[in-house]
């Protein structure tokens, strides 16, 4: 049986000479669990086998774009719908940043960098090529800050795009924003 929050029984297959294999449904939640392993003799009484329970660490996968979300410096909730919204306001010339919280498949938070990001502003046409690209600082635990400026003001929209072994995934996320003299 394996201890979370509820529950869940595993189901075991005897492999030879005292060895079994079990098999466990998956676990989309990442955290610590104990995993309770108990012998059923003849008349169904269960007894704990030696060391029972064992400690089992669930860890985040990999970074997906469908999950990964802005955590801070822009996200708001739209008070008419309820949902999360990302809006960013800036100063002209000056840096402007938000984070963003790369999740995995099940929205668990990933918690080690090293997954690739490539963000631009778009509608600045008087900013220099290089300067439309936004700088994205890997902090190494699954945050990633994005900084930004802008030459003039105006709305504008930021693209981010989490780059995958098989390329640039498809996935955008698009932000309007405002920027402000």
């Amino acid at each position: 049986v394996l201890e979370m929050d509820t529950s869940v029984e595993c189901n075991s297959k005897y492999l030879d000479e005292g060895l079994y294999s079990l098999m466990c449904p998956a676990v989309s939640t990442a955290g610590k669990y104990q995993l309770d392993v108990n012998f059923a003799d003849i008349k169904g009484v269960l007894t704990p086998i030696r060391f029972s329970p064992f400690d089992v660490v669930i860890h985040p996968g990999h970074a997906t774009p469908e999950t990964t979300e802005v955590s801070s410096g822009g996200l708001e909730v739209d008070i008419g719908t309820g949902q999360k919204v990302v809006r960013f306001n800036s100063h002209v010339g000056l840096f402007g940043s938000f984070v963003v919280a790369a999740k995995d498949m099940f929205a668990n938070e990933v918690n080690v960098g090293g997954n690739r990001f490539i963000a631009r502003v778009k509608g600045d046409i008087n900013a220099e090529p290089s300067d439309r690209l936004v700088r994205v600082i890997d902090q190494g635990n699954g945050h990633y800050t994005f900084a930004y400026k802008v030459s003039y003001a105006s709305s504008y929209q930021i693209d981010v795009a989490m780059l995958t072994n098989s390329g640039i995934h498809g996935e955008y996320y698009l932000n309007k924003g405002s920027f402000k003299d």
